[in-house]
């Protein structure tokens, strides 16, 4: 019995250093990727990172992230914006970055004055 649990424990460490090892290849292979127009996971590292922490908040798929300039939004508004448009997104990933905003930054205002 204590044979089998011996090989049991090393099949499982072996097993959670692959997949360490695959997930640091996968995660460097698309940081990587960046170069090449990928934009998505900037913003998903500005929002963990605490970085958005604006009082307008831009949601939305492809049209928000590309109809709305967050510059042009700040000095209308006088308040600052933060557009977290997601290309080819649904609302599902949508409210999921929102609700990872809300855990990591500042709420945006309720209400514009």
């Amino acid at each position: 019995m204590k044979r089998f649990l011996v090989r049991v424990s090393i099949f499982f460490i072996v097993l959670t250093v692959l997949a360490v090892g695959l997930d640091f290849a996968l995660s460097s292979f698309y940081r990587r990727s960046l170069s090449q127009g990928h934009l998505d996971i900037e913003t998903w590292e500005d929002v963990y990172r605490g970085e958005v922490n604006a009082e307008v908040l831009v949601l939305g798929s492809s049209r928000a992230l590309v109809h709305y300039s967050p510059k042009i939004l700040a000095d209308s508004l006088s308040h600052s914006v933060y557009n977290l448009g997601m290309d080819g997104s649904y609302f599902p990933a949508q409210y999921l970055i929102f609700k990872k905003q809300l855990e990591h930054n500042s709420p945006p205002l309720r209400e514009l004055s």
